[in-house]
């Protein structure tokens, strides 16, 4: 069912009610190799701002019998709201939790 205006309208309806509750811009995600909605989101005026790499590595084999423990990230680290006028998990400003 692509190509048919339902994702164009959608944005549309959520680029109203983001503009409504006062915010000035818009972010999304988007899996680098989904095509089809970079095409989208490239016709309705977005524009890429940043781009997040990732590759895999292999587990480090045991030293001495002894795996290594995975480290974890503290318990408050994680996606933070910036500036209240910019809707979207990566948009620049002030940060506020």
């Amino acid at each position: 069912m692509r190509r048919r205006g339902y994702g164009s309208a959608i944005l549309s309806a959520a680029e109203e009610l983001v503009a409504r509750g006062g915010s000035t811009s818009l972010g999304l995600n988007v899996v680098g190799d989904n095509e089809a909605a970079v095409a989208l989101y490239r016709r309705n005026g977005y524009d890429v701002s940043s781009m997040a790499l990732r590759k895999s590595v292999q587990r480090a084999p045991d030293i001495n019998g002894c795996r290594q423990q995975a480290r974890t990230a503290p318990a408050d680290v994680g996606p933070r709201r910036t500036d209240p006028r910019v809707a979207g998990p990566f948009a620049g400003g002030r940060e506020a939790r």
